[in-house]
């Protein structure tokens, strides 16, 4: 069955070029149009416009923004403060930064052909590790996120990010066909 349009709304360019390339795919199987639309450079009269036609037209949204450094609920409210008609449920924080999914797709064994570290677990992970690292490999963040996005690994995301697998719950999960029990 494939539902109507879906439009996620991300913060910034790291959010978007991560949505494009792991989750778009994913989800176009579902959806008849999946489009990304950042937030946060936008004027809020944009977004809030953006918010209303998609509730009136019954197509489906999701918000995404980082925790930065506060408690999820705090965020959530934060943001329903911000874009008045923002759906609770319609909110997804990601914990704690987009750069803790980037390195989440990442096995032991992917981590050791591009030469950086490997986590048990990425929640914690921020924008400051994640740039430490492109420094240390000598590369640019940029680089380095492109060159993991090569070879995301989704399972092992799943296993080392909540928010990663929390998104993908409450975005996909109840929607991809299964073939057996050992899926998803």
């Amino acid at each position: 069955m494939r539902y109507k349009k879906l439009l996620i709304f991300v913060e910034g360019d790291r959010d978007a070029r991560f949505f494009k390339r792991i989750y778009k795919p994913l989800l176009d199987s579902i959806y008849s149009l999946v489009s990304i639309q950042q937030w946060r450079r936008e004027k809020k009269d944009k977004i809030l416009g953006l918010i209303r036609t998609t509730n009136q037209n019954q197509d489906n949204y999701i918000f995404t923004s980082d925790v930065n450094n506060r408690c999820i609920k705090e965020k959530k409210e934060e943001l329903k403060i911000t874009f008045n008609g923002l759906e609770e449920e319609k909110i997804m924080v990601i914990v704690k930064k987009i750069e803790g999914w980037y390195l989440a797709g990442l096995n032991e064994i992917n981590s050791k052909k591009i030469g950086i570290e490997c986590f048990e677990n990425t929640n914690t992970v921020g924008s400051g590790k994640f740039n430490s690292m492109a420094k240390m490999k000598k590369t640019n963040e940029l680089d380095l996120m492109l060159e993991i996005l090569d070879i995301f690994d989704f399972e092992t995301a799943l296993q080392k990010n909540l928010s990663f697998k929390r998104f993908f719950e409450k975005t996909c999960k109840n929607y991809l066909p299964r073939t057996n029990e050992e899926n998803i």
